[in-house]
């Protein structure tokens, strides 16, 4: 290890590394957010949010996503200066429950991944939710909390998510010019996944999917949709 990193007084719910910079940022069930320099194990700065908490960088590293269940409102920071007041808020639909916060990797889409996989999109600049991922299964909560049961492709065009069946969904956000996205967006395909496939995360090196809970699976040989 590098170095242990003191500060939270509660579970960290979420932690995203800077792809710019050696930074990291952490959300905490103590009620706050941190932005942490991997040379020192003091944080560098500390926002408050109120629990449970999610964080995001964008693919420059220079904005920092801060969204919070309770509150239902997503914000925009600038990394250089976190805890300035945001440059961009905006508020979700009521009600909605989620457990990650991911921007696509061409910085046009914004996810977000819900507990009870009512996934939806956000555009990544203006915030307004572009679709809704329709057409899934929840799966049963348990007593801990998970990290997202969705992901983005590295291209940013499709979105992988765990579905109750114990499948994975997959969905295709491309459109023709001037079209637009249809408020609910159904899937292309179902893969076969884990038996509760609670979390998926993608690795762009190998064009591998894995997904995982009580086993880990990984899968390629879909990807020729991509």
């Amino acid at each position: 290890y590098i170095r242990y990193f003191r500060g939270h007084k509660g579970l960290v719910t979420s932690l995203e590394v800077s792809p710019l910079q050696d930074v990291f940022c952490s959300a905490s069930l103590d009620d706050t957010i941190k932005l942490w320099d991997t040379r020192t194990s003091s944080f560098q700065a500390s926002i408050p949010s109120e629990k449970p908490s999610y964080v995001a960088f964008d693919p420059s590293g220079l904005v920092i996503a801060v969204a919070s269940e309770a509150t239902g409102k997503v914000e925009l920071r600038d990394a250089e200066q976190f805890d300035a007041m945001p440059f961009q808020t905006c508020q979700l639909p009521k009600g909605f429950r989620f457990n990650k916060i991911e921007f696509s990797n061409d910085n046009k889409y914004f996810l977000l991944s819900s507990t009870n996989q009512k996934h939806i999109i956000l555009d990544a600049f203006d915030l307004f939710v572009h679709t809704e991922l329709g057409e899934t299964e929840a799966i049963p909560p348990r007593a801990w909390p998970d990290t997202g049961s969705a992901c983005f492709s590295p291209d940013g065009r499709f979105v992988f998510a765990g579905n109750g069946d114990g499948k994975v969904a997959l969905w295709d956000l491309n459109v023709e010019p001037g079209q637009k996205l249809p408020p609910v967006l159904p899937p292309i395909s179902k893969l076969i996944g884990d038996t509760k496939p609670r979390m998926c995360a993608f690795n762009p090196k190998h064009l591998e999917l894995i997904t995982a809970d009580t086993q880990l699976v990984s899968t390629n040989k879909a990807f020729v949709l991509c």
